[in-house]
């Protein structure tokens, strides 16, 4: 894709129709999502935040539920030849503030309702049938390969409630009814993507709704989400170019400090794809001059699943930059209950750590990727014990 001065940064814009209306840069992954599309799997995908999951799943909603009209000039367009569907996009994140399970319950059907309910899902309190059965006999109505069902932040309700058992059990319970009805029902789903931070916490909602394919540690997806050096070079050059004449440094050095500051990142399984945060990367880019900022702590360096963790266990600082450590190739993406996850796969998952290396005999050798990381190491642990949220920090 050619970029220049009319092209702007997509900076917190996780709305795919509006960027490309917006003619925002987009690092064209489509290639990826056809991929992924073209099938009628069902996908799990993990990743920190920053590296635009919510984007990636309104690019899925925009593909299903409108074709190519948002994909003019991108790989996919000579690629696509499907139909449009019923979309149903599901965002838990705003499911993490209730008072209990009782109340959790009324909020997420209300929020089912909500969402069903335009493609003809009714509900009757009066019928003597609960919620779950109504919605099964909708779905039974529904044709063969009819409804594409797409999931963002799906363990928000479940990271918020850590440290409260009888809710968190609760949560749990109420979640597995819906996701065993999709799984009854797996014929009516054309397409089923859900994301989020970690497979942590939710041993036995997996368990019951395992009809789902992990791409997390996938090769193949190692670059789904994330720019490569590659990416950056080429659909950013404008910007990259701005911001070497405000450091006064050149193109070569530039990409050089990027790479130090916000690249780094591997979650493939091979560690043959290496990507930066998108997130820090575009506002570095927006604002050179201020040089290179830690932004990613602040927009989502504090998850809730690791804040607990570190309330709840005694876990030493992560490593730092030029330490490392290793643990099992299959334990980094199973499925696991949250008092027996392995601390360091928590933190590969919500981005302290990375994938380094890999061994011949199954381990993957894991470290610190990159200096913004470092820093936010420190801010973690300081902003734990003084219960304080600190400003953004240079981490050169």
């Amino acid at each position: 894709m050619i970029t220049g001065p009319r092209q702007t940064l997509p900076i917190g814009q996780s709305d795919f129709a509006m960027l490309r209306q917006e003619n925002c840069v987009y690092v064209d992954k489509t290639d990826l999502i056809f991929s992924l599309c073209e099938s009628r799997e069902k996908i799990f995908l993990v990743r920190p935040s920053g590296f635009g999951k919510s984007l990636l799943v309104s690019t899925f909603e925009s593909l299903f539920k409108y074709g190519l009209r948002d994909f003019k000039g991108l790989a996919i367009e000579k690629l696509w030849h499907d139909k449009t569907y019923d979309v149903v996009r599901l965002d838990f994140s705003g499911l993490n503030e209730f008072a209990d399970g009782e109340d959790f319950q009324q909020r997420l059907q209300s929020f089912w309702l909500s969402k069903f309910a335009p493609l003809g899902f009714a509900y009757s309190h009066d019928s003597g049938i609960d919620f779950i059965d109504q919605f099964k006999v909708w779905l039974d109505s529904r044709e063969y390969s009819s409804l594409v069902v797409l999931i963002d932040e799906y363990d928000a309700p479940l990271t918020s409630n850590l440290d409260n058992q009888e809710v968190f059990d609760s949560i749990c319970r109420t979640l597995s009814k819906f996701y065993l009805a999709l799984k009854e029902y797996e014929g009516v789903l054309r397409f089923f993507f859900m994301t989020g931070m970690t497979k942590a916490c939710n041993a036995k909602i997996f368990s019951s709704f395992n009809i789902l394919k992990n791409i997390s540690g996938k090769t193949q997806y190692g670059s789904i989400l994330g720019f490569t050096e590659e990416e950056i070079a080429y659909n950013f050059s404008a910007y990259l170019h701005r911001a070497s004449q405000s450091l006064d440094i050149t193109d070569d050095d530039l990409m050089g400090q990027l790479a130090e500051h916000y690249g780094g990142y591997c979650f493939e399984t091979r560690a043959e794809v290496h990507v930066f945060t998108p997130w820090s990367v575009l506002n570095f880019l927006d604002d050179p001059k201020s040089g290179f900022v830690n932004y990613w702590y602040g927009s989502g360096g504090k998850p809730a699943v690791l804040k607990k963790y570190l309330k709840n266990h005694l876990l030493r600082a992560p490593l730092e930059a030029s330490e490392h450590t290793e643990i099992r190739l299959q334990e980094l993406y199973s499925s696991q209950a949250y008092d027996d996850i392995d601390a360091n796969t928590l933190l590969l998952q919500t981005g302290y750590y990375t994938i380094r290396s890999v061994t011949d005999d199954g381990y993957a050798i894991l470290g610190c990727p990159n200096r913004e990381v470092a820093a936010s190491v420190t801010k973690l642990y300081t902003d734990d014990q003084n219960g304080e949220k600190g400003p953004a920090v240079q981490v050169s």
